[in-house]
């Protein structure tokens, strides 16, 4: 059975009223009428009357809304778009905002020295015009990362919260103790990797003549999953990275302990299935799985992803790709 769907488009709608609810009418005014001003119209949030309808530009202008609420520090206040109302004789659509105030949040810093466009860069409360603990928490976080990487590797970042029925204080209390230098950064305990290879893989910097290093949490924690990401990629898929950090007072030495545990190589390998596809058509840049060359299943996925689509690009769009890997000897992969 067939099913024709006819379409009849007639004129493209254009924005009418463009109307801000929720708020009082002295603060709602100015709003509206900055809805159909430039700033927006350099966001792709401007609503002018008359112009044509774009539901994009409505999600623009939601979040313009938004953000212009979060200016004034209402960062936890909710913005919903109304379903816009079509007049069908004028061909103009409606338009309102729905806002319902959240209390005026502050953040402060003290007890270090930090610029407005810094804070609110590396306070999420900001970014994502809310407020909650895990935002709090993420902050805290981003302003230890943050003192870390300017020397200061013993910060003490405490968050305080004050709340009010219409206003909520969030205070950061830092303490930034002595600067520190990174003056070594080493892998130990790797055995079948090249050490330029390792050390590629750690975004933890030694110091140089006019730097103290680069060091953070945050920075050893990436540096241990780089290298284990690296390792499983070898095939080493029981790798352990542990980090040792030393704080000799101001000197800091970073060691990444690595146990490999033993390497995966495939033993042999079969694709089956492929009736009327050669391997050579689905993979014209070869398989990254080869027998005596490493396991891992990041290359089990690039297979995967590199044999399917060759298949879809071949009219094949049903194919389905299963892989059955026995641990120890033999790796084999089935493709129906």
């Amino acid at each position: 059975m067939d099913v024709v769907f006819h379409v009849t488009l007639n004129k493209r709608a254009r924005f009418g009223r463009v109307e801000v609810i929720g708020l009082p009418r002295k603060e709602a005014a100015p709003l509206e009428h900055g809805l159909s001003s430039s700033r927006p119209r350099l966001k792709g949030a401007s609503l002018k009357s008359g112009k044509p309808y774009d539901a994009k530009r409505l999600e623009a202008a939601t979040r313009f809304v938004r953000d212009y609420l979060g200016r004034d520090d209402r960062l936890a206040s909710r913005v919903r778009l109304r379903q816009p109302q079509y007049d069908p004789e004028t061909n103009r659509a409606d338009v309102t905002f729905e806002v319902a105030l959240g209390p005026t949040v502050v953040v402060r810093v003290v007890g270090a020295r930090l610029s407005k466009r810094t804070l609110r860069k590396l306070i999420p409360i900001y970014e994502e015009n809310a407020f909650d603990q895990d935002l709090v928490a993420e902050g805290q976080r981003n302003l230890v990362s943050y003192y870390q990487s300017k020397g200061y590797f013993d910060v003490k970042v405490n968050p305080q919260m004050e709340d009010e029925p219409s206003d909520v204080s969030v205070v950061y209390r830092i303490d930034r103790e002595s600067k520190h230098r990174v003056t070594s950064v080493k892998t130990a305990g790797d055995r079948k990797s090249d050490e330029s290879d390792l050390k590629d893989q750690v975004v933890v910097e030694e110091g140089r003549f006019f730097s103290r290093g680069k060091f953070s949490q945050d920075l050893v924690n990436r540096s241990v999953d780089n290298l284990t990401a690296f390792y499983r990629d070898a095939g080493f898929a029981d790798v352990k990275v542990e980090p040792e950090v030393v704080d000799h007072e101001p000197r800091v030495d970073v060691t990444f302990k690595i146990t490999e545990g033993e390497q995966m190589l495939v033993d042999s390998l079969r694709v089956e299935g492929n009736n009327t596809q050669t391997v050579t058509t689905l993979a014209p840049e070869g398989l990254k799985l080869k027998p005596c060359q490493p396991y891992s299943r990041s290359r089990l996925d690039q297979d995967r992803n590199q044999i399917v689509a060759n298949y879809m690009k071949r009219g094949y769009l049903s194919v389905d790709f299963k892989s059955t890997v026995k641990r120890l000897r033999t790796i084999r992969i089935a493709l129906r």
